[in-house]
């Protein structure tokens, strides 16, 4: 007949350890859970997750707190920033890194920042921009008005002796 042991609220075989032939080891016997030792690991078991369940409630709230805090804190530095969720993963992954918000923030709004192209050169003189050297082709390209400016002539002058 095969008896049944109530563990941990759930009906199960009773298993009872059986010594191997020959092994060596000594025989470990299994008794069945009493009622009173079944009732106390289920009060056990029922406080482990209260606890449980109170310590996620416990991180939630200092999680909140925390993200409010910084959410107050970039406010200060620009206060069109709405929600962190805005800011993307990027910045999560800052934070999470142990960067402080703040800065994190900051980080992120200077490498999102366009980056200005560099300037064409100067609409009067042709867009010929100062060099240090010129060849023959680009010195029979140049103006005689650009010819007359003293840099541009010293240069031509000094590219000259290269030639």
């Amino acid at each position: 007949m095969e008896q049944l042991n109530t563990v941990n609220d759930v009906q199960a075989p009773v298993v009872e350890a059986q010594d191997t032939v020959g092994s060596g080891e000594a025989e470990v016997t299994s008794r069945p859970q009493s009622m009173q030792e079944n009732a106390a690991f289920k009060r056990m078991r029922q406080e482990n997750e209260r606890l449980r369940a109170e310590n996620e409630r416990y991180v939630d709230d200092q999680l909140h707190r925390q993200m409010e805090q910084d959410l107050a804190d970039i406010r200060k530095m620009d206060a069109s920033v709405v929600s962190l969720e805005e800011l993307g993963e990027e910045f999560f992954s800052l934070v999470a890194a142990g960067i402080a918000a703040p800065v994190a923030f900051a980080a992120l709004r200077e490498s999102r920042r366009a980056v200005e192209p560099p300037a064409m050169g100067q609409l009067e003189n042709g867009g010929v921009q100062d060099k240090e050297f010129y060849r023959p082709e680009e010195v029979d390209a140049l103006s005689p008005a650009q010819l007359a400016d003293p840099a541009v002539w010293q240069k031509v002058r000094s590219s000259m002796t290269k030639w």
